[in-house]
């Protein structure tokens, strides 16, 4: 959060379009060679200068020193000549250079140098990073930035990371705005005719997902304890158990779901249990039956969730699922609907982004299911509107490499009048 909050400081102050890489100054030849090396691992290019640029910086530093990265202490000028505002804004001002990188460590005159570098990235209308890196020692130059309004950054790779989502920022800015393909045969029929406004139970979600080709577990729903041991003889067993209750959000919390039900004497002895127990634990959620479900077997288990948020939309999340999903909050967002390329880099950004494709000789996982699920349910939040508030498959089971995924619960919530749509 603190990253984004500074990231837009950077982006209210520098609007107009960016176009071009980074240039790093420092006044240590080593934590520029680091800075170089953080750059390109993070994507980003560093800056070619133009050849005035370099000639510029080459009357006051020493060849070497004298074009990108930046070393103050390779300087030509006299010791008695302050060079460290100048080069600093000859370098920030080429026009290959889009955005500024200062790595400030101990250097003599320490204060006033670094005021001048703060000038020099106040002159120029493009976001200069910087860093003041030895600790206490640089109180005094954090002060002469504090003075003249200039933000700056206690560790490089903080700066890092706020300018690569600057960078980031930037890229989605420019690249031209594709239309994303409604999957083949997938029309709006089914959002169309979702339930009504309110919570909705289990079975409504998974009648949702089957509209719209999510594949889902097979699943009957029985009124009492006794229907629902004649309805999984018909499913099959092992079978899992759950309570349909629009009151209950993380139903295993509870005691809400059994799972691996042997026979139809262990489903209604677990029916009852069930109802005894969530008359004890929840008195005010009304259980409405139960729902008998297939035993669903997989490599691992996906969230992928739907809302609509008021300024932004649609809005379509994916991440590890289970009760993972609250405790590692992995998850990738973006604005519905997602084509299939989008929804996979939003895979290939999550931090467990290896256990998909096989991890310490794991097997890879169904990547192009859950890509397939993840593009269809973003066309379901389209397709909702203002109706909807938000939905959420978890868990999605996920079967290795060609195997497929099925989601196994879910839970939502619609509105039933149609709102103005937001103002973008």
């Amino acid at each position: 959060m603190c990253d984004m909050v500074r990231a837009a400081h950077f982006l209210v102050r520098h609007r107009r379009p960016r176009h071009g890489g980074v240039a790093i100054l420092s006044t240590s030849g080593g934590a520029a060679g680091i800075a170089c090396d953080r750059v390109s691992e993070l994507g980003l290019p560093l800056a070619v200068l133009a050849p005035e640029t370099r000639a510029r910086l080459g009357e006051m530093l020493l060849p070497p020193q004298a074009d990108n990265p930046v070393d103050l202490g390779g300087r030509r000028a006299p010791e008695n000549l302050e060079i460290a505002g100048t080069v600093a804004r000859v370098l920030f001002e080429d026009p290959h250079v889009a955005y500024g990188l200062a790595i400030l460590t101990s250097m003599p005159f320490f204060p006033i140098r670094t005021k001048l570098i703060g000038e020099a990235a106040q002159a120029t209308d493009k976001p200069v990073m910087i860093a003041l890196t030895p600790g206490a020692a640089a109180n005094a130059p954090r002060e002469a930035l504090r003075a003249i309004g200039q933000l700056y950054f206690d560790r490089s790779e903080d700066a890092l990371r706020v300018l690569a989502l600057i960078a980031a920022h930037d890229a989605l800015s420019v690249a031209p705005a594709a239309a994303v393909a409604r999957p083949e045969g997938l029309g709006g029929a089914g959002a169309a005719d979702a339930p009504g406004a309110g919570l909705l139970t289990g079975g409504e979600v998974t009648w949702l997902l089957g509209a719209y080709g999510v594949p889902v577990a097979r699943e009957a729903a029985a009124a009492t304890p006794r229907a629902a041991a004649e309805v999984a003889a018909d499913i099959g067993f092992p079978v899992v158990l759950k309570a349909v209750s629009r009151d209950l959000v993380h139903k295993s919390d509870v005691g809400a779901v059994r799972l691996g039900l042997e026979s139809p004497a262990a489903v209604a002895t677990a029916a009852g249990e069930m109802a005894t127990a969530l008359a004890r634990s929840a008195p005010k959620a009304h259980l409405e039956g139960f729902v008998v479900q297939e035993t669903v077997r997989g490599e691992a288990e996906v969230i992928i969730g739907a809302r609509r948020d008021p300024l932004f939309g649609p809005v379509v999340m994916v991440g590890l699922g289970g009760i993972a999903v609250e405790i590692w909050k992995d998850v990738a967002l973006a604005p519905a609907p997602v084509s299939a390329a989008r929804a996979r880099a939003m895979l290939a950004s999550l931090v467990a982004a290896p256990l998909f494709t096989g991890a310490r000789g794991r097997p890879p996982l169904d990547l192009d299911a859950i890509v397939d699920a993840v593009v269809r349910i973003s066309w379901l939040a389209v397709d909702l509107g203002p109706r909807l508030v938000d939905l959420e498959v978890n868990p999605l089971i996920v079967r290795r490499a060609g195997g497929g995924a099925v989601a196994v619960d879910g839970r939502g919530t619609l509105t039933s009048t149609f709102h103005e749509e937001p103002r973008t």
